[in-house]
């Protein structure tokens, strides 16, 4: 069967729901995951349970090498926000191969993620998937810990969890004090913002999304470049940080275009006669970042 066989009704109203997702986050998202919009085409699905997935073979997880474990991690945790979207590595069809693949080895996130959200049918009821999430947060898995904010988020419709919010917080923290990437973005980004629950230190909040992206995992570079692009783009210095930082996500994400910044910061200096700005644009499309230059760039606050 072909993919555009396999897309339902439901799928096609995902589809649709995907380009609002596109605008949207490309305001600043403080790392949460706005594709909830999509749920208003797909609410019939939050309350069924996934049965077409075969057993998860616990076996297989015992035989994993922490390698393999770290690699499929990472992989699950750059994708797991751009599930039903595309991004520089995956369509929908691919990323749901992926996981199944890793699922099958024996990483069990994977497959507790595809119990909750299909990238080809969209979400299913969390409620089962978290209790196993949260027997293996209690032995310790920090990737549980962090999993469960986005399972419940995209399940619920809720932002911040809805009932759940204290859990899914408890548990992003005692993942981020565990260092694991995932959950540094999401600390971080809330510890940079001072959202909610969280205590404002920026320059703590920037050293945590640092981290993330030393890791390579999707999250801290693009919760950065929008930190700045909400800046605006009458200061250089602010734009420069968010041009490196956009360079950085791109790795992960579609939704931060550097050479969109270039054009957007164009036409935005001829509009203001800021023929500093207008140099800085040509400069900057001269320029290779890596990201200890984005680090050393600091916040210029």
């Amino acid at each position: 069967m072909t993919p555009m066989a396999e897309m339902s009704l439901t799928d096609f109203g995902i589809g649709i729901a995907l380009y609002v997702n596109g605008i949207l986050r490309c305001s600043r998202r403080y790392f949460v995951p706005l594709m909830v919009v999509i749920l208003s085409f797909n609410s019939g699905a939050q309350a069924r349970e996934r049965l077409d997935l075969p057993s998860f073979d616990r076996t297989k997880a015992q035989a994993l090498t922490p390698e393999k474990h770290a690699e499929y991690e990472r992989l699950l945790f750059n994708e797991i926000s751009y599930w039903n979207a595309g991004s520089p590595r995956h369509d929908l069809w691919s990323r749901q191969r992926e996981w199944l693949q890793m699922a099958n080895d024996g990483y069990e996130l994977a497959y507790i993620a595809l119990q909750v959200v299909s990238p080809t049918q969209g979400t299913f009821a969390v409620d089962k998937p978290l209790r196993r999430l949260s027997e293996l947060a209690e032995r310790g898995d920090a990737g549980a810990m962090c999993l469960a904010y986005y399972l419940v988020v995209f399940s619920s419709g809720e932002k911040n969890g809805g009932d759940k919010k204290d859990l899914l917080q408890h548990y992003m923290i005692r993942g981020a004090e565990k260092h694991h990437p995932a959950c540094l973005a999401l600390v971080g980004a809330r510890t940079l913002e001072g959202l909610p629950g969280f205590v404002q230190d920026k320059p703590k909040g920037f050293r945590m999304l640092v981290e993330t992206e030393r890791q390579k995992y999707d999250g801290g570079a693009l919760e950065l470049w929008g930190y700045f692009r909400d800046k605006g783009l009458g200061n250089a210095a602010f734009v420069t940080r968010q041009y490196c930082w956009g360079l950085a996500s791109a790795a992960y994400s579609i939704y931060a275009k550097p050479a969109y910044l270039l054009e957007e910061l164009a036409a935005y200096a001829k509009e203001k006669r800021r023929p500093d700005l207008l140099e800085l644009s040509e400069r900057l499309g001269k320029t290779t970042y890596t990201v200890e230059d984005c680090v050393n760039l600091g916040l210029g606050e």
